[in-house]
């Protein structure tokens, strides 16, 4: 299988988001970097895209993270280099107890995602629920 670059996988990612049904408008979050405004019926969501191209860690900064999820519903999609790879975490399942999320050592201002960690691991906590697109509206 042939694996993408960051922006070739996120631009793919993109427009199957903008062909879900119940997504009215899919854009830039202005002054943020892998961030889009989800629009549907029911109101918006911001959209924080993680990649990794062996789809095994993710992570991001936790001033990002509080930053984003003041005020607003925070989604993120953990995507990898394939297409069909990803999955889709609330911010506050993500932050539930239910993922073992580090901190990184050096700094300590980041958080990471691996697929290996916790008990259960990381990786069958995501591939039981979060599979599904459907999770970036409901």
């Amino acid at each position: 299988m042939t694996k993408m670059s960051a922006s070739q996988r996120r631009k793919q990612f993109l427009r199957t988001v903008e062909d879900l049904e119940p997504i009215n408008a899919v854009r830039s979050e202005k002054g943020e970097r892998n961030v889009w405004r989800l629009s549907t019926d029911s109101g918006s969501k911001l959209l924080w895209i993680h990649y990794n191209k062996h789809f095994k860690f993710f992570g991001g900064a936790w001033t990002k993270n509080t930053n984003l999820a003041k005020g607003n519903e925070l989604v993120h999609a953990f995507i990898g280099g394939g297409s069909g790879e990803y999955y889709i975490v609330p911010d506050a399942d993500l932050h539930s107890g239910d993922f073992s999320l580090p901190t990184q050592k050096k700094g300590g201002g980041h958080w990471k995602l691996e697929k290996a960690y916790g008990k259960p691991s990381n990786g069958t906590v995501l591939e039981q629920g979060y599979t599904n697109l459907s999770l970036l509206y409901e």
